[in-house]
């Protein structure tokens, strides 16, 4: 009596069986099928898929695998999405303390995840100025409406380009918006950041992860 495969259920004929060109052909099928990446597309994955295996989806333009419970994208992919600043906005005079931060115009960057815990990369690249010695610039990275505790500064009567990096696991799937802020440390000096063509928001999704 013939038996299947684990994996395929590739028809296994017994040594008493005559041979049934229609189980050879269904085999090669099957074989055929799952040679190389398969192609499928985000919304045809196989239905009955075995852990390990391996599909190519062509709109999305990635290699996904099956680990027994969900499709994980192959760790190597990433989406990289840029926001330029659009704007030379100078920073409140009244501008305190962080509570009093200002959105970087143009230098926001909004995706959607597919899978808890994916990691990102953030990294800002900021045109500013300050006209005194009193005050401090500070930037920040915003993350859905929290702001993260590590900033970039710069101090003095100056112009200088500030460059900082974060990197960060989204808790949940979904939508997610992360942006640049700046702010004054004190009341006193003006303080620009140049966003046009000055300023720039860098994001990398690993959805691997």
């Amino acid at each position: 009596m013939s038996s299947t495969t684990a994996r395929l259920a590739l028809i296994k004929p017994s040594i008493s069986d005559f041979v049934d060109v229609t189980q050879i052909d269904s085999n090669a099928d099957k074989l055929d099928l799952v040679a190389g990446s398969p192609v499928y597309t985000s919304g045809t994955r196989p239905g009955s898929p075995f852990t390990g295996q391996l599909i190519w989806l062509s709109d999305l333009g990635r290699l996904e695998t099956w680990n027994g419970t969900a499709w994980i994208p192959d760790a190597t992919y990433v989406q990289v999405y840029e926001a330029l600043g659009t704007d030379n906005p100078t920073l409140p005079v009244t501008a305190t303390t962080a509570a009093t931060a200002q959105d970087v115009a143009g230098a926001s960057v909004t995706f959607t995840t597919t899978y808890a815990n994916t990691q990102v990369e953030a990294i800002a690249y900021c045109d500013g100025e300050i006209n005194g010695t009193t005050s401090a610039l500070r930037i920040q990275l915003d993350v859905d409406g929290t702001d993260d505790p590590y900033l970039a500064s710069l101090r003095g009567s100056v112009r200088a380009n500030i460059t900082q990096s974060w990197k960060k696991t989204l808790a949940s799937a979904g939508s997610h918006t992360l942006k640049l802020q700046a702010f004054k440390t004190s009341a006193a000096d003006t303080v620009v950041v140049y966003g046009l063509n000055g300023s720039k928001l860098i994001v990398k999704v690993y959805n691997g992860t």
